[in-house]
């Protein structure tokens, strides 16, 4: 199974990891200042198996597992989503690059993790936001494992 993101623009066009042969092309990097200057509307994990694996929705809130709209709520089941409040985390002082991504509704949360074992090691791959409400700061996330299975937290 080959796996891509794809991060959306504010203005409709698209950055996608892989080309059409699934050789890497881009990186998460190449969607941050200076390699570009615009704001993200969405962040979409897709494989070559199953299609849009998992999205979620930056200006909504709204994960989509394997076209499933999925509505986080909090310990009392209510809606995390629709939130309009813009969110601004601090960054690295010395690395200003995701700066772009303050003054949105939900702050993405995107990236890999390699898990590593006495018989090997396997890659990870995550989305989604975190977003402050009151003085707490809650994480929305969702995992991409490599025999397929999708886990949210």
């Amino acid at each position: 199974m080959n796996i891509k993101f794809r991060i959306i623009l504010e203005d409709g066009t698209f950055i996608d990891s892989h080309d059409e042969m699934w050789n890497q092309v881009k990186d998460h990097c190449h969607a941050l200042p200076p390699d570009n200057m615009k704001k993200w509307r969405a962040y979409e994990i897709w494989s070559d198996d199953f299609g849009l694996m998992i999205g979620v929705d930056f200006e909504t809130g709204i994960f989509n597992i394997r076209g499933t709209l999925i509505h986080p709520a909090n310990e009392q089941g209510e809606s995390l989503t629709f939130l309009e409040e813009k969110q601004n985390f601090p960054g690295n002082p010395k690395d200003h690059s995701r700066d772009l991504l303050n003054g949105m509704n939900y702050y993405p949360v995107f990236g890999r993790k390699m898990i590593k074992g006495d018989w090997g090691e396997s890659q990870i791959i995550f989305c989604g936001w975190k977003k402050k409400i009151g003085d707490r700061t809650i994480e929305k996330n969702s995992f991409l494992y490599p025999n397929g299975q999708i886990s949210l937290s």
